[in-house]
């Protein structure tokens, strides 16, 4: 996924969007891995930039059940952080 604009007038604009989804599943185990970026400038300040790098695999235990485990990190410095960081926790024993 590419997109891109720009405007001119009374507000000068331009933003770029960059994104991509890749997958594989086999009969017991499906992966995902996404990526994107968003980028915004508006009379010549930033007003958005935004990352994500996301992992997910999936296991399949049967035809209804299954278990996850997520691997995310994100940077969005207009969100109210620079940058986030999930992990899948063990269980305690």
């Amino acid at each position: 996924e590419v997109g891109a604009s720009a405007s001119g007038g009374n507000t000068n604009e331009t933003s770029i969007n960059l994104g991509f989804k890749a997958g594989r599943d086999s009969s017991t185990w499906r992966n995902t891995f996404t990526a994107a970026a968003d980028y915004k400038k508006s009379a010549g300040t930033t007003t958005v930039e935004r990352f994500l790098a996301k992992h997910e695999s999936q296991y399949k235990f049967d035809g209804r059940l299954f278990g996850v485990s997520l691997l995310q990190w994100e940077s969005d410095r207009f969100a109210g952080f620079d940058q986030r960081l999930d992990l899948p926790m063990p269980r305690p024993e």
